[in-house]
């Protein structure tokens, strides 16, 4: 069990946690280069860092972590790159789901996950099927993941089911939205939209990631390397969330 510092413990007791919370875990490569090291040591490290901020994030208590481990347009790396990048998934759940287990956390993936070696979607099967009635922290990994794919097979879904409907002159543009909401992958596990999205590495865009879900989301970058982020910094994130005033369109 992660046991938070007293610092972080009395912070907390009076600001108000995001429900959701989304990072986009970059630096990877940065932090190798920075100890003249290969760029496969950096993933390395910021994998087994992704359970060291599941640990910290539990302890804290958000519901739901989504990160984002392989976009869709990773893909253009170099293959010998992409190649580390699954295998250090699967060294991931292979090393960890134990103890994922002993914590409670319930396991999601969005994506296209057929496109990954045969021996990794099995993998990740198993893992999802094992965490699957687990009641603590659900943690969602997007991999092979592009949120304008996400959003156009959304749509194409939804074309194809008001095209069946005989009468469409009923409904609303709002009951139309709701029905593109409910064909996004997210919405299919139930995912709330996130509240505040972490991009660690200093870099300022959302790169492809929960583009419709993060419509009113709160952004904050920070020049912490993936490998390097942990418990101050996500203190510090926390409560630059807490200064924003959310108001969703509204007035105050």
């Amino acid at each position: 069990m992660y046991i938070l510092s007293k610092t972080t413990e009395l912070a907390l007791e009076n600001i108000k946690l995001p429900r959701h919370l989304a990072i986009i875990m970059d630096g990877n490569g940065r932090f190798a280069q920075k100890r003249m090291l290969p760029r496969s040591y950096g993933h390395r490290q910021g994998t087994i860092n992704l359970t060291n901020v599941c640990r910290i994030v539990d302890a804290i208590g958000i519901n739901y972590l989504t990160v984002y481990a392989f976009s869709s347009e990773n893909w253009r790396r170099p293959a010998a790159e992409v190649n580390e990048l699954f295998s250090l998934v699967a060294t991931y759940f292979n090393k960890y789901i134990d103890e994922l287990m002993q914590m409670q956390v319930k396991l999601n993936f969005i994506g296209n996950l057929t496109q990954l070696p045969e021996d990794l979607q099995k993998i990740i099967h198993s893992a999802v099927t094992r965490t699957a009635e687990n009641k603590r922290l659900q943690l969602t990994i997007a991999l092979n993941y592009g949120s304008r794919l996400e959003i156009a097979e959304a749509a194409a879904a939804t074309a194809l089911l008001l095209q069946k409907r005989n009468d469409l002159s009923h409904l609303s543009l709002t009951e139309v939205e709701k029905i593109f909401e409910a064909n996004l992958q997210t919405a299919k596990l139930n995912l709330p939209d996130p509240d505040l999205i972490i991009r660690t590495a200093g870099e300022m865009r959302l790169s492809n990631f929960l583009l419709w879900q993060a419509a009113y989301a709160e952004f904050y970058a920070c020049d912490c390397l993936w490998p390097e982020f942990g418990e101050k910094e996500l203190l510090a994130a926390l409560l630059a969330y807490n200064q924003r005033t959310r108001k969703f369109g509204a007035l105050k």
